[in-house]
């Protein structure tokens, strides 16, 4: 009897425990009386990416107790604008979006459990800008592309201007590590790679160049995504081997080419579909259909000025004003003979007094503008014959100029009725830098007295 009498004050005093566990419960500060389970907390490993426009998103595991989906109005995602729920389900919750900008982000999860309780998952995400930090003195921002995976890429950067250094050990690439540096040449750099993954790329390229700037920086964004559609193309187009134009479109959309306006030194020829004998399928803004994608090729044709300086003298055909011809790069041309009156066409000089020399008639390659000018040399006379008289004989004195001396010659004596002087000049002639501009005077009527020169 005194053993049933414990038992019994036993569950007496386990019930009056059980009473003051509720009523404990009871006179919590919840609003509405209910007591709530404690969360349950799982706490995800910190995450760093490159922002903005990076696509996010995290697969989270659900406990084996099972969350509540009967109402997904119920699950809560806070600390990011740019997340949501994407996928709910009884084994696994999902959570995206696009990052925009960049900053520190603390995400919390909330969920409700099938048998009451929080379930809840707690992370960072630190969203930070590719280019911000940066000690380039120089930075030339190219154009974004747009890839659909998988994709073999290639990208050029750099002009003669920019002053590359042809030594890719160089230059450091960075936001993409299939992107590699394949060759430097001609002050241009090419870099390859294979891009198989969906994502957005910030690439760095860095180095030296040799124009006066210590470091340079040339930056980009590609975006890799998976083809939506079979039929999505992407039309590029290239000009002087850099990519200035990159479309993704649908085949059979039609695309608006840019517009390119030619100035007097450089005439643009239309779109090809090839760098060096390619076929012409556009001009200028004009609409055009992909059949697939391609890469169109913007093909210029550059002028150089021909400058021909006649150096003051006038001819046949031409005054003594600088004739001008403009002349495709590479393009030949014959160049002129000229005659003047009294002087002897030489040539074409690329200098006016000194210079790379052309006879006439040749042929000349034009590679750049340039100014020739025209090479003269003043015509001589040859001999000039005075008769004088001396006694009964006349001698033939001949003048002969060979340049720049003059030399008498006595050629022969002949009789003379005359007592006359005769004197026959053919012109005026160079001696040595002066002119004859008299002849001869008499001394009773016999001999030559003076030969005068204008120095």
């Amino acid at each position: 009897m005194r053993k049933k009498m414990k038992i019994i004050v036993a569950i007496i005093a386990v019930f009056a425990v059980s009473l003051s566990a509720v009523a404990i419960a009871t006179d919590s500060d919840d609003t509405d009386g209910a007591w709530i389970p404690p969360a349950s907390v799982y706490n995800v490993s910190d995450q760093e990416f490159k922002a903005p426009w990076k696509m996010y998103s995290m697969s989270l595991p659900v406990p084996s107790l099972g969350i509540d989906i009967s109402d997904p109005d119920l699950c809560t995602v806070s600390g990011a604008p740019w997340l949501s729920i994407i996928t709910l389900r009884s084994d696994r919750l999902v959570v995206g979006g696009t990052i925009t900008s960049e900053g520190t982000y603390d995400i919390e999860v909330e969920v409700p459990k099938l048998y009451g309780g929080i379930q809840k998952w707690v992370w960072k995400i630190v969203a930070v800008d590719p280019y911000k930090d940066t000690t380039a003195t120089k930075i030339i921002e190219l154009t974004e592309d747009r890839v659909i995976i998988p994709k073999d890429y290639r990208q050029y950067i750099g002009a003669k201007s920019d002053g590359l250094i042809d030594n890719p050990q160089l230059y450091t690439v960075s936001g993409a590590p299939w992107l590699k540096i394949t060759k430097i040449m001609n002050g241009r750099m090419v870099l390859d790679g294979e891009v198989t993954i969906e994502g957005s790329y910030y690439i760095s390229v860095k180095g030296p160049t040799n124009n006066g700037a210590d470091t340079t920086e040339w930056r980009w964004k590609v975006v890799a995504v998976k083809p939506t559609q079979t039929n999505d193309i992407v039309l590029s187009i290239m000009e002087d081997n850099v990519k200035i134009f990159s479309k993704q479109t649908l085949v059979k959309n039609k695309v608006t080419l840019p517009t390119m306006v030619s100035t007097e030194t450089k005439i643009f020829n239309g779109y090809y579909t090839a760098e060096y004998g390619g076929i012409k399928v556009a001009d200028s803004g004009d609409v055009y259909t992909p059949t697939g994608s391609m890469t169109l090729y913007a093909i210029w044709t550059t002028l150089h000025k021909v400058n021909f300086d006649v150096n003051g003298k006038t001819g046949n055909g031409y005054d003594n004003s600088i004739h001008t011809l403009m002349i495709a790069d590479g393009g030949a041309i014959v160049l002129p003979n000229l005659a003047c009156e009294g002087y002897e066409f030489k040539g074409w000089r690329e200098g006016s007094t000194t210079g790379e020399f052309y006879e006439p008639n040749a042929t000349y390659i034009v590679d750049e503008s340039v100014t020739l000018y025209a090479d003269w040399t003043k015509k001589s006379t040859s001999g000039v014959n005075i008769w004088v008289k001396i006694g009964l004989c006349a001698l033939v004195v001949v003048v002969c100029v060979i340049a720049p001396y003059a030399v008498l010659a006595i050629s022969s004596c002949f009789l003379m009725t005359s007592s006359s002087v005769l004197v026959s000049i053919g012109a005026t002639m160079a001696v040595h830098g002066a002119s004859i501009v008299g002849a001869v005077g008499s001394m009773g009527g016999n001999i030559i007295s003076y030969i005068a020169y204008e120095l």
